[in-house]
């Protein structure tokens, strides 16, 4: 966690400074941008690993409530084996395309789900490409800022999955 705070700061710094001068820009209408701290899990029976990563994301409108959306992420602490934790493993980077629907449950609160096709890579050097999914929840600080929660599941098959629950902030111009 120590190692991750600097970069999310970064990050928030960056993208106030960024969004305070794309106010006036009309091609960031409509944009959405977001950062989230990525709780991973890495399954590989009989065993699981617990990275963590952040990860990244630009959406836009497309139709209605119905949004495109493109994630990037990378693993910043390799996880432990839940076996034997001197084995760890990290997740590399991860980069998805998304369509994303979301439904109002409150003037505040609405829900979302994302469907796409996602990159993943574990640190071994192994790439996994393939469906990915998610769902998620987020709460409106005020009508630009969010704050959100999601479940993704980036690779599940052949015996090894790989998912994150992630925690985060969006922002929307």
């Amino acid at each position: 966690m120590k190692k991750v705070a600097p970069w999310l700061a970064a990050v928030a710094v960056l993208g106030g400074l960024s969004a305070a001068q794309a106010q006036s820009t009309e091609i960031v209408q409509g944009l959405r941008f977001d950062v989230s701290y990525s709780l991973l899990n890495v399954t590989t029976s009989p065993t699981s690993y617990d990275p963590v990563g952040i990860r990244v994301g630009i959406s836009k409108p497309v139709w209605g409530n119905v949004e495109a959306e493109g994630l990037l992420g990378m693993g910043v602490q390799a996880g432990k084996n839940s076996v034997n934790p001197a084995l760890t493993t990290q997740v590399g980077g991860f980069v998805g395309g998304y369509i994303k629907p979301s439904f109002q449950l409150s003037p505040t609160m609405a829900g979302f789900a994302r469907v796409g096709l996602a990159s993943t890579q574990i640190k071994n050097g192994d790439t996994y490409y393939g469906l990915s999914a998610g769902l998620g929840l987020n709460y409106a600080l005020d009508s630009n800022m969010r704050i959100y929660a999601d479940y993704t599941i980036y690779k599940i098959s052949d015996g090894l999955g790989i998912s994150g629950l992630h925690l985060g902030v969006n922002y929307g111009f």
